[in-house]
């Protein structure tokens, strides 16, 4: 009779064993992701207070915004260099960092657009929303209608929750950001093998300046270069593929690179270029031609721009050609010093000029 709950206790002790253990396992793989959480919740915050300081001219927020930054930042970027960090913290920690600073650009104006480029982009998305058709003329910014990935995602999210366009726009893109998160961690822990490089690399990434506001705002670039990134770590996992399952991996490569192309020119011109690079790399490591060389990729991107250029969206090209042709003009006359350059933080002349005449007609006071 004693015998029993001897048994039942050694069942239980085992029990409790197991779930303590399981447990501990639960702790590891958390590790500090909750009390990150916590700084970043208190860096949006800092970052918020700075926004409305700065909206009601109480002082100069940029020293209090940038403190904010730096408070959602560091600590995560210092946990991801520890070596005890596991790979899910890892790939956790890498999300919040890429999240919370999207919410940096969200909080800026969260309940309508605030840059330019994102009322033109709303303004396809109305207007696919209302006549259930592509290609609407938009004479603002004439080339976007033809590169409609991001307003046709956008307007298909309205039509099936009754969300406005800055809502539907501002969940398309936020998502967007949590895919390139994870295409950055994927792809770097694939060439690199390690999840610690891995994560350091996308902390690093995030550092870039166009990650908080330019890659950030509902615009097509957002939207194409998350998906660029997903591609390549899909390029990397096929080249570690066993042969069959190459075949596998072709379809979501094919379809992210339509999707690229519709969405967003430059991306689109810089995935065949990059695609084809990978594509010669083979050849000069000696890995020759055959598969998994990627050139079939190459020239299927290829392929799909130059059609879709010639078929849709032959407009880009001037529309392009206008940008990188005065970008090119004007480096050339700062580097022989026919043009006077304008020293970064400060306004050019031309803007100087036209705040005085601005006060002078009493616009400002």
């Amino acid at each position: 009779m004693k015998a029993v709950p001897e048994v039942g206790g050694l069942v239980m002790l085992q029990r409790d064993s197991a779930t303590a253990s399981e447990s501990t396992r639960s702790r590891i793989a958390v590790g500090s992701f909750p009390l990150l959480a916590v700084t970043t919740a208190l860096g949006l915050l800092v970052v918020s207070l700075a926004g409305a300081l700065s909206r009601g001219t109480v002082l100069s927020s940029p020293p209090l915004h940038f403190a904010g930054i730096l408070l959602i930042a560091v600590p995560i970027f210092y946990r991801l260099t520890s070596k005890d960090a596991s790979d899910r913290e890892r790939v956790a920690l890498v999300c919040l960092l890429g999240l919370a600073l999207y919410a940096v650009k969200v909080i800026r104006g969260p309940f309508l657009f605030v840059i330019a480029d994102e009322f033109l982009h709303a303004f396809n998305a109305d207007q696919i929303a209302i006549h259930d058709r592509f290609f609407s003329p938009n004479p603002s910014l004439p080339v976007s209608t033809y590169y409609p990935g991001l307003e046709g995602a956008t307007a298909a999210l309205m039509d099936m929750t009754g969300m406005s366009s800055f809502a539907a726009g501002t969940t398309i893109v936020g998502a967007a950001r949590l895919v390139l998160c994870i295409g950055l961690f994927c792809l770097f822990a694939r060439i690199t093998g390690s999840a610690r490089t891995a994560g350091i690399g996308a902390a690093l990434y995030a550092a870039n300046p166009n990650f908080v506001v330019l890659g950030a705002q509902y615009s097509y670039q957002s939207l194409a270069l998350p998906l660029l990134v997903v591609i390549l770590w899909a390029l990397a996992e096929r080249d570690v593929a066993m042969s069959r399952w190459l075949r596998t991996w072709s379809v979501p490569i094919l379809l992210l690179t339509v999707a690229v192309v519709v969405t967003h020119h430059v991306t689109s011109f810089g995935l065949a270029i990059v695609v084809a690079a990978l594509a010669i790399s083979y050849v000069v490591v000696g890995r020759g031609w055959a598969r998994p060389n990627p050139l079939p990729f190459a020239l299927l991107t290829f392929g799909l721009v130059l059609a879709w250029l010639i078929v849709v969206s032959s407009l880009a090209l001037n529309y392009l050609g206008e940008i990188f042709g005065t970008a090119v003009d004007v480096a050339i006359d700062t580097i022989t010093g026919a043009a006077q350059f304008r020293l970064p933080f400060e306004s050019s002349d031309n803007e100087i000029a036209m705040t005085e005449r601005t006060r002078t007609n009493g616009f400002l006071r």
